[in-house]
């Protein structure tokens, strides 16, 4: 290893359900996506423009509405 790296130091973090709860991360719906057809998942969101074997990024409108939906979720927190 080089020195740079030698320098840094990882961190390993362990969890259990015992413990407070201390940090919590909220993510974001930007890009999300349906995803491809495989055999362990298969989406059929007929109602939403996506029948079973399209897939591609969700409409612009549903990913506002997940965002707005995760912000009031973080504001709960």
């Amino acid at each position: 290893m080089t020195e740079k790296h030698e320098s840094r130091k990882t961190i390993v973090n362990s969890w259990n359900e015992w413990d407070p709860l201390k940090h919590v991360i909220v993510g974001r719906a930007d890009g999300t996506m349906v995803q491809a057809p495989e055999p362990a998942m298969e989406r059929d969101w007929t109602d939403h423009g996506f029948p079973l074997g399209t897939y591609g990024p969700l409409p612009k409108e549903m990913e506002a509405k997940a965002n707005e939906q995760l912000d009031n979720f973080a504001k709960l927190l």
